[in-house]
């Protein structure tokens, strides 16, 4: 909500990522070394961290359109798709990507973390500007991507 109106991304709901705030998702804990996160969501031009490790890191989805540093945290290997095609995995390439709505797509070692995920980061960076969906699979599901993306896109209509 945002004075009195639901936000609305496609004419669906979603949430709006405000400076420095932080979604916290209680419950999972040890993942994978194949952990594939699926969203449908949008970033700006500011530095946004999509997904983290309560805020210590690792991190990844690391957004920034004024720096090619790599998106990984914790020299950790990441690979990025955007509405269902890969993408490069340094910053500038992911906030140019979300720059609109899209289906964004991580597939990363995980199991380093050791706390609770959060969507966002704590240190002043906040989440990506809005999503509306988020799955975490932390089983290998490179044949069923392609099919988990087009039904995200299926039902947000996003490309």
């Amino acid at each position: 909500m945002s004075g009195g109106s639901t936000i609305l991304e496609n004419g669906k709901p979603a949430i709006d990522g405000l400076n420095g705030s932080v979604l916290n998702i209680l419950g999972i804990t040890n993942l994978t070394l194949n952990t594939w996160i699926f969203s449908a969501t949008k970033s700006d031009s500011n530095e946004r961290i999509f997904i983290a490790d309560n805020g210590s890191g690792p991190y990844y989805g690391w957004s920034g359109s004024s720096t090619t540093a790599g998106s990984a945290g914790s020299g950790a290997t990441a690979y990025y798709y955007a509405n269902g095609s890969a993408i490069g995995d340094a910053q500038n390439d992911i906030s140019t990507s979300m720059a609109t709505q899209s289906v964004f797509t991580i597939n990363a070692d995980l199991s380093a973390m050791d706390r609770f995920l959060t969507l966002g980061f704590n240190t002043g960076l906040e989440m990506f500007k809005t999503i509306q969906d988020c799955i975490i699979y932390d089983t290998d599901q490179s044949s069923n991507r392609s099919g988990i993306e087009t039904n995200i896109n299926d039902f947000y209509s996003i490309y």
